[in-house]
């Protein structure tokens, strides 16, 4: 990547990584006067990881659209891993790196730094439902699975063990037959309950990241914040408009709920 995370710059600068190894420095704790200058870089770094989301998750209707189905709840699966770091971003938490390999930290005086075993997915999955694991509108079961567990099964199923994929073809098993007449008919469905088709198997990969994409907003305008991308980044704004649509043009309802005045 050409670009680090700017809390991991900023916990190099203060000492908290050391600068030459890039390794967390052992028996360190977050010292409380560096919580206010971590939560502004994590809140940068928030900022960059929602713009992710967004252009993974509008890439499943660009692959939708071209009848590239399994692929497009790949890319649906790889917005979940930005959707879910900007929500723990909004409760002060962050998955950092020493030398590749991830660890945590909770911007709370005293914290600890939390080094982890797994790779980056399955510990941004981990912290997600550990973290909200009483929140059932955002952290339930598909087909009786956590819905994070669900999402990683079938996205490896149609990712490496389908053989071959069924694209130009639907798999029924997993996509809304509908999308055949239109998914622009959907969306407004989706949004009348969005926690019922969340967690509704042949729904869920474009409704669970919407209902995450509410999450989101709801928690910028309970900061009074908004996300600096959608705010004065012209071309990318631009970018979701061209993904997110289909034959007859752009996807309003989707777009809306992403952006006002878009």
């Amino acid at each position: 990547m050409s670009q680090r995370r700017l809390l991991s710059f900023y916990l190099e600068d203060e000492g908290y990584i050391n600068q030459t190894s890039h390794r967390l420095v052992d028996g360190t704790f977050l010292s409380s006067g560096h919580i206010a200058s971590a939560r502004r870089a994590l809140e940068e770094d928030r900022d960059s990881l929602y713009r992710n989301a967004l252009i993974a998750y509008s890439s499943a209707f660009k692959m939708i659209l071209s009848k590239n189905y399994s692929w497009a709840f790949v890319h649906s699966y790889y917005s979940l891993m930005y959707f879910f770091q900007v929500i723990l971003a909004f409760n002060d938490v962050s998955l950092c790196y020493d030398r590749g390999s991830p660890f945590y930290v909770k911007l709370t005086p005293g914290s600890q730094f939390h080094k982890t075993d797994g790779n980056t997915h399955r510990v941004v999955i981990g912290l997600f439902q550990s973290e909200f694991a009483s929140d059932t509108e955002i952290n339930s079961e598909i087909d009786g699975k956590n819905v994070c567990d669900w999402f990683e099964e079938m996205r490896n199923c149609v990712n490496y063990k389908t053989v071959p994929q069924f694209d130009p073809g639907i798999d029924y098993g997993l996509f809304n037959y509908s999308y055949k007449c239109g998914l622009r008919k959907q969306i407004p469905l989706y949004l009348s309950d969005l926690n019922l088709f969340a967690y509704t198997p042949e729904h869920s990969y474009i409704a669970y990241p919407l209902l995450l994409i509410n999450r989101i907003k709801n928690l910028y305008d309970n900061k009074g914040q908004s996300n600096k991308y959608l705010k004065t980044d012209k071309e990318f704004v631009g970018f979701l408009g061209d993904n997110i649509r289909d034959s007859k043009g752009k996807i309003s309802t989707v777009l809306d709920l992403i952006i006002e005045d878009l």
